[in-house]
């Protein structure tokens, strides 16, 4: 998380540098700075003055709490008054971010580059976005920044407090590593970036020297491989209503190369059957497989759905939840973009859910039945020292390439485990790349008859633990357990409320 020592004092990010003179040239640019410290300092008003007398088309997505005053020429969209967010945590923020310059389902904002100024960890996900070819083809995205929150924990020499410093070294860090350029004012953070591990952009610019000219537009992409087949595998037990529901949110589905295997884990709910022969026409007109097993659990009736499907890829998808109808379309898009090998997405919050917190913003999406949709958390990604912490990976409505998910031997078959977080966190201790497409793609149902919200939850949090312990010795087995406890506490007191 730090440099290696020794390092140069920290310079002061808002020491006087030279100002520029040199014109945009050709067409106005339109440029957005996303400001996370608002405009209460000096350093984005400055900012923003330079690039006003250079010609440029300014806008300030105002990140902070607390607003600014709008520096001349500049239009400010203050984003606290934006999707209604219910707390102030980075990646919170950052997923706004992305939603406010590139809605799903709506017509994106144009500008020619967005700079994410001081606390640039903002545009984690649309940075992530971009890589996985989701938005900003047209659009640069760059860091404009003299530190970073760890470079600052150092210089200060403050150890990491918890999660909340993890979180946060690691959005940045991404950030940093996923820009198209990284801006400042002197090559002192460049070279503490180095030091500390972290992978810089090519493009390397100095404020405020650089040519900010209008980029040219990128070729067409080359034609992409033919669309796979995607095997939706669902497991169902005793939820005639919800799996029906679920299954009609898979046939309003965009894309159109997909099959479902529908397992049935040994229902005694005495609705179950004519639920199935109802289903049966509609599936064998379809080509999609329908089965049936004595009762094993949800991991065992997975791994046999996926040994009855066709697919390249897999979707795993609970029959309590619903997909909304781009969700295939935007996973097949990341995963040849970005060649993932397995992806997960942002879960927004089912209208019938009944127990848990409340959703944490409501966002747009591309599905016309559900517009706007509330957020009910945030996984951020491939972080293995979250994971030793909380659940940073997704849900287990995920897609994984088919050849994956047999390298990595299928789920978990222990009724006492959480199978679908095990597996993710085993792919990535594996080394195999984890995304997270930062959009809502279905809707999570929490009730009285969810499994996390069920009885034996000690058990399955130490059990998710174990992938972890291929890259420790056993002696540090207790520091996982000690790290882990926090999640445990909170998982359990709001299972206790349910």
């Amino acid at each position: 998380m730090f440099s290696l020592l020794p390092y140069p004092r920290q310079t002061d990010p808002g020491s006087d540098a030279p100002r520029g003179e040199q014109r945009l040239k050709s067409r106005q640019v339109r440029i957005c700075l996303v400001a996370d410290s608002g405009l209460s300092g000096d350093g984005v008003r400055h900012r923003c003055a330079d690039l006003v007398a250079r010609g440029a088309s300014v806008t300030v997505l105002d990140v902070a709490a607390v607003p600014g005053t709008a520096p001349s020429g500049v239009e400010v969209v203050p984003l606290r008054t934006l999707f209604e967010p219910q707390h102030d945590f980075t990646p919170l923020r950052s997923l706004c971010v992305y939603h406010w310059l590139a809605p799903p389902g709506l017509t994106p904002r144009v500008f020619d580059w967005v700079l994410f100024t001081d606390g640039f960890g903002t545009g984690y996900y649309s940075v992530t976005a971009k890589r996985l070819g989701l938005a900003f083809g047209q659009t640069l995205l760059a860091v404009l920044a003299d530190t970073g929150h760890a470079r600052t924990l150092e210089h200060n020499q403050r150890f990491p407090q918890g999660r909340t410093d993890i979180e946060r070294d690691f959005l940045e860090r991404r950030t940093v590593r996923g820009a198209d350029a990284l801006i400042t004012t002197g090559p002192a953070f460049v070279d503490w970036c180095r030091r500390a591990g972290w992978m810089v952009p090519d493009r390397c610019l100095r404020w405020p020297e650089l040519d900010l000219t209008p980029p040219a537009p990128p070729p067409p992409p080359p034609l992409g491989p033919p669309r796979p087949l995607v095997s939706v595998c669902l497991a169902t037990y005793n939820r005639p209503g919800p799996v029906r529901k679920a299954l009609d949110s898979l046939r309003r589905q965009t894309y159109p190369r997909i099959e479902v295997v529908l397992i049935d884990d040994g229902s005694t709910d005495p609705g179950m059957p004519a639920c199935l022969a109802e289903l049966a026409p509609d599936f064998q007109a379809r080509g999609w497989t329908l089965m049936r097993q004595a009762n094993a659990g949800p991991g065992a009736a997975r791994n046999a759905a996926v040994r009855r499907a066709r697919g390249d890829y897999v979707l795993f998808m609970d029959d309590d939840n619903l997909a909304l109808a781009h969700e295939i379309e935007r996973f097949v898009t990341a995963a040849l973009a970005s060649g993932a090998d397995v992806l997960t997405c942002i879960p927004g919050r089912h209208p019938e859910t009944t127990v848990g917190p409340a959703g944490v913003a409501k966002l747009p999406t591309a599905d016309a039945g559900y517009p706007v949709c509330a957020v009910d958390w945030t996984p951020v990604g491939a972080s293995l020292a979250l994971c030793a912490m909380i659940n940073c990976l997704g849900d287990g409505n995920a897609l994984y390439k088919r050849s994956v998910f047999e390298a990595l031997g299928g789920f978990p078959e222990s009724r006492d485990s959480f199978e679908d977080l095990r597996l993710l966190m085993l792919a990535v201790v594996r080394g195999y790349r984890l995304e997270v497409v930062p959009e809502i793609l279905f809707l999570y149902c929490r009730h009285q008859g969810s499994r996390s919200m069920g009885s034996n939850l000690f058990h399955c949090h130490v059990d998710v633990l174990h992938p972890l312990t291929e890259l420790i010795p056993p002696e540090l087995w207790p520091l996982l357990l000690t790290a882990h406890g926090d999640w445990y506490r909170r998982h359990l007191s709001c299972s206790l409320r349910s």
